[in-house]
């Protein structure tokens, strides 16, 4: 099972109405990557202050879909993956 928590962020280039919606799954797991029916195509890998895992960034693989999506261990739990998704996908899975 996982905990499923919503947000939303937005920076100062965006209006309020423009905001973009993030999502957060934690998810205990011995795979970091998850399937969830979307296709995703890693971009980068970043090491994390004080953490043995890295953080790894992907996009959504459809032309011109604008999800992002991270992935990165929990630093109180490595058994838990936390996957952030960025944005909306603008097609089904």
């Amino acid at each position: 099972g996982h905990l499923f928590i919503l947000g939303q962020e937005s920076s100062a280039e965006r209006t309020q109405s423009e905001s973009v919606r993030t999502y957060l799954f934690l998810t205990r797991s011995s795979q970091e990557f998850l399937d969830d029916g979307f296709k995703w195509r890693k971009y980068g890998q970043q090491a994390v202050k004080e953490q043995d895992y890295p953080r790894k960034y992907y996009k959504c693989a459809h032309k011109g879909c604008p999800v992002q999506k991270r992935t990165e261990r929990s630093s109180y739990d490595p058994s838990v993956v936390m996957t952030t998704y960025i944005g909306t996908h603008t097609h089904p899975s």
